[in-house]
């Protein structure tokens, strides 16, 4: 049976998606999927969630964001936390906030099957909020 695991982040003010990828890069996240590819929404994607995989360097895939941006679409990015090749799928809404599934090599809470979800608050919210970055909320939610 597949599990679904979702984090949710709001931030107190608009801050631009491009802003925010490039914090999350400047505190341990990088691009590569557990291919070492950069696995991304596309253009014109339309919310199909169409995620497509390349070997592309980083200022490729801003300029793909920077297009989805002047477009108003939301931006998808597989990140990973430093050389862990742990991480998962990451979606910059243009509503000021983003979603984080965290699917690939999924921490888990000892001997179990339950996300354990501290383990991406320290990586995400702790870290974007020493850096001066403020939240309205966040919600997690878990299907088992």
């Amino acid at each position: 049976m597949a599990i679904h695991a979702q984090l949710d982040i709001e931030f107190t003010s608009a801050i631009m998606q491009l802003d925010l990828i490039k914090q999350l890069i400047a505190i341990g996240w990088t691009f590569n999927d557990y291919n070492n590819q950069q696995t991304y929404l596309p253009v014109h994607d339309a919310d199909n969630y169409n995620w497509q995989s390349d070997t592309l360097d980083q200022d490729t895939l801003f300029q793909i964001f920077q297009k989805k941006y002047g477009l108003k679409e939301n931006i998808g990015i597989v990140m990973t936390w430093k050389d862990t090749q742990v991480g998962g799928e990451f979606i910059f809404s243009i509503n000021d906030g983003v979603q984080i599934s965290p699917s690939i090599n999924r921490q888990l809470i000892a001997d179990s099957s339950i996300t354990n979800i501290s383990w991406y608050l320290e990586r995400t919210i702790y870290l974007l909020h020493k850096k001066g970055i403020s939240f309205i909320s966040f919600s997690y939610l878990e299907h088992l």
